[in-house]
């Protein structure tokens, strides 16, 4: 009798037709949880970023409300004193000296209340990071510059939103039983298994092999593999509604952002505005308090507590924009403009100091023109006047031609090279339709990296716009969705050189024609993010329209500045020309275009002109304007500015 006893087996398994396809779907799934799982872990890392910097702005804003409040409160007793003094004499009624007092009150509450809010928004900086946090001072919260561009910022959404490719990498999953679907009805495998034998009463061995091969479907094959189909079908349109429905309403919150965002720059304007007349009034007070007896310390008085509430409502104002900042940074893993933007000098308290204050206080938000580079160490060495001058009378270029801007640091590091040697202090760079079409990828790139090195020349760049049919209703949209196509770009202004004589003057009528300039201007204003100036002839300028001058009306649009082409050589016939416009509307700012243009007359271009002489005249021609609303001189055209020999 032998007893046979397997040594050792072996057993292979290997799935066919369906059943494989059912061990990929499961790795294909489980890859597809990992991504998901990674997408939201880096959505979980964005919301905590964003707490983070909406606490680190609450923190901030609370510090400036408490410094305002305990400088304004800091003068209570010497003020009290002041008024009972006043009031024993008759010269001021109780309720009168009490409702003076009540301001001291209320910004004790104040103060109270952003010391709260202060603590509450440094435990969340704890929490958030984990550590403990004495009481620190915060810098001005300095952040990227947010997506603006309806384009560019739905373009960001898909790209880099972790819930969005959380959404798309489960589409992707629920895509993979389609691929296989002919399959899906078929379950099949081939199993192989070997054993080894050993005979223990004759120590003889042996081997048995067994192969199967086995196949299972439903008698219904081709039912059951439609029906398999269709599931798999409506599962992914089921994924694809859900990640449509997601990204609208992603755009949706992120538009809606845009225009609070835009609502509050136009809310810290005002702020500033209402901050720059409220300085102004404690200032003249100060003045008369020191010479004028009577009522002159309450009027200073309530001219203090007014400025104190207005510059808490600037603070608030700055806050209320950084909140929208952050708040649209975390619709997108990375900003559009990699370029962080620090804010203003903010308003402090030297408005409710005893002495007189200065014309502005040191740490007041101001609204500011242009700013120049200080001259360089070269500059303040050389002999010439003009490079003296160079901060007074620094001069703007029209470039038509700004093709290298888009090509490179290769290509534009010459051009901004010639624009310092030529004393250049801001361009206004105009580009093709063509360029325009592919100002995207590394041209987008190479434009924004020169505009930051321009900037750290004292150069500003503006953009140049020109088409003369845009003042025509039919085609004003146009420039609009131009401007809203370019808005993310980090220029320092939008400059447009519509003129009407370039259209049918006479057959349309010059007053028709300036009445539509207004109103592209006003949507222009309305559609760009930077300051807008307009290039126009100073004929223009005083023509009736209606009540009131066609310059009275572009003072009321708020446009940022005139330039006012006045091709003349001779400087005092210029100053002639344009300084009666300049004198009269004092509410725009204003620039002189003049022409280096080979084409034109001796009499209209300084073509015939060394560099060196050219450049006095201007420094001359820029001495005869006192006006603080004249900005400077612009040149007419870059490239035969740079031609002109030395």
């Amino acid at each position: 009798m032998f007893s046979l006893l397997p040594a050792r087996s072996t057993d292979y398994a290997h799935p066919l037709l369906g059943s494989r396809l059912r061990e990929q779907l499961a790795l294909l799934g489980a890859q597809a949880e990992l991504k998901v799982a990674d997408a939201r872990r880096a959505l979980a890392r964005m919301e905590v970023l964003r707490i983070l910097r909406q606490r680190f702005i609450a923190y901030w804003r609370h510090q400036r409300r408490i410094v305002l409040s305990r400088a304004f409160s800091g003068h209570e007793r010497d003020v009290g004193d002041v008024l009972f003094k006043r009031q024993q004499k008759g010269l001021v009624l109780e309720a009168d000296r009490l409702e003076f007092m009540t301001a001291f009150a209320a910004a004790r509450r104040e103060e109270a209340k952003s010391q709260a809010a202060r603590r509450h928004a440094r435990a969340t900086l704890e929490l958030l990071t984990n550590q403990r946090l004495a009481e620190f001072v915060a810098d001005y919260p300095v952040m990227a510059h947010p997506c603006l561009e309806e384009g560019a910022l739905r373009l960001k959404l898909w790209e880099s939103n972790p819930e969005l490719a959380a959404l798309r990498h489960i589409l992707e999953a629920k895509g993979h039983p389609l691929n296989f679907n002919h399959l899906a009805g078929i379950e099949s495998g081939v199993n192989l298994g070997e054993s080894f034998l050993h005979d223990f009463s004759g120590g003889d061995t042996g081997h048995a092999t067994v192969l199967n091969v086995d196949l299972r479907m439903p008698l219904d094959f081709l039912g059951a593999s439609r029906s398999a189909r269709d599931q798999a079908a409506a599962t992914l349109s089921k994924a694809r509604l859900e990640l449509e429905l997601r990204m609208r309403e992603l755009e949706g919150e992120a538009l809606r952002l845009v225009d609070s965002y835009a609502a509050s720059q136009e809310d810290l304007r005002f702020a500033q505005l209402r901050l720059a007349a409220a300085d102004e009034a404690v200032r003249e007070r100060s003045l008369r308090a020191q010479s004028l007896p009577g009522d002159v310390q309450e009027q200073l008085q309530r001219a203090r507590y007014g400025y104190y509430q207005v510059a808490m409502d600037t603070v608030d104002a700055e806050a209320e924009l950084l909140d929208q900042q952050a708040q649209l940074l975390f619709f997108s893993a990375q900003p559009c403009v990699l370029e962080p933007r620090a804010g203003p000098g903010q308003p402090g308290p030297g408005r409710f100091t005893a002495r007189p204050p200065d014309r502005v206080s040191p740490n007041a938000t101001k609204i500011q023109g242009p700013e120049h580079s200080p001259p360089t160490e070269q500059a303040r060495l050389a002999p010439d006047p003009i490079i003296e001058r160079r901060n007074a009378a620094g001069f703007g270029v029209y470039v038509w031609e700004s093709g290298n801007l888009l090509a490179g640091a290769r290509a534009w590091m010459p051009m901004l090279n010639a624009f310092v040697e030529r004393r250049v202090s801001r361009i206004l760079a105009s580009f093709t339709g063509p360029q325009i079409q592919a100002l995207k990828g590394a041209r987008r790139r190479s434009l924004v990296e020169f505009a930051r090195a321009a900037d750290e020349q004292g150069i500003g760049v503006h953009l140049l716009l020109g088409e003369p049919t845009w003042i025509l209703p039919g085609h004003r949209e146009k420039l609009v969705t131009l401007v809203k196509r370019l808005r993310a770009l980090p220029f320092s202004g939008l400059h447009l050189d519509l003129e009407p004589n370039q259209l049918e003057e006479e057959k349309l009528g010059t007053g028709y024609l300036l009445q539509e300039l207004l109103k592209t201007l006003s949507v222009a204003l309305d559609a760009s993010p930077w300051p807008v100036a307009l290039s126009v002839h100073p004929r223009y300028m005083l023509r009736r329209l209606g009540h009131s001058s066609f310059g009275a009306r572009l003072a009321a649009l708020g446009l940022d500045e005139v330039s006012l082409m006045v091709y003349v050589t001779n400087p005092q016939r210029v100053y002639e020309i344009a300084a009666p416009i300049i004198e009269r509307h004092k509410r725009l700012r204003f620039s002189i275009a003049q022409s280096v243009e080979s084409m034109l007359p001796r009499e209209e271009s300084y073509a015939h002109l060394s560099l060196k002489d050219f450049q006095r005249r201007m420094a001359e021609l820029h001495e005869r304007f006192k006006q603080p609303n004249f900005e400077g001189v612009l040149i007419q055209a870059w490239s035969p500015y740079q031609r002109m020999r030395r």
